[in-house]
């Protein structure tokens, strides 16, 4: 028994990852802050277009080129910047953020990264002077 908890313990201190994020406690405190300024952009006309977001679209191992449109209504926000957030389930080792470049009519660009197959946990984030719009989707990652 002493043997076994002395393993769990010394494998537990070697293989520790703090929290994912280190202001979890603060995000949880402005939840509803933030939950109510989404649905206040949605109503707005709020939203992201792309083919990441439909079932054709195939992530895989390696490099897949993102391109997402950002629309505001029937037009385009300005002074927005983009990420998109990928994270693995129950581990944060491969946990990436990138930052899409901005092109023409509200359309952001770039390259994701995928070290590995299998389910990822992917947010697109715009932020609007000041304000945030998010959108989350789970990707399953083939060869």
């Amino acid at each position: 028994m002493f043997t076994g908890t002395f393993f769990t313990m010394r494998y537990a201190a070697k293989t520790y990852t703090p929290a994912v994020d280190p202001n979890y406690y603060e995000k949880g405190l402005n939840y509803e802050k933030v939950t109510a300024e989404q649905k206040a952009m949605k109503l707005e006309g709020y939203q992201f277009e792309g083919e990441i977001f439909t079932d054709s679209y195939k992530f895989r191992k390696g490099d897949n080129p993102i391109a997402i449109k950002f629309k505001k209504g029937n037009g385009v926000p300005e002074n927005c910047s983009q990420e998109l957030l990928a994270e693995r389930p129950a581990t944060d080792k491969f946990n990436s953020t990138t930052r899409l470049s901005p092109g023409i009519n509200g359309t952001f660009t770039g390259n994701l990264f995928l070290p590995e197959t299998g389910i990822w946990n992917l947010t697109v984030t715009s932020n609007c002077n000041g304000k945030k719009f998010s959108k989350s989707i789970q990707a399953n990652a083939g060869n």
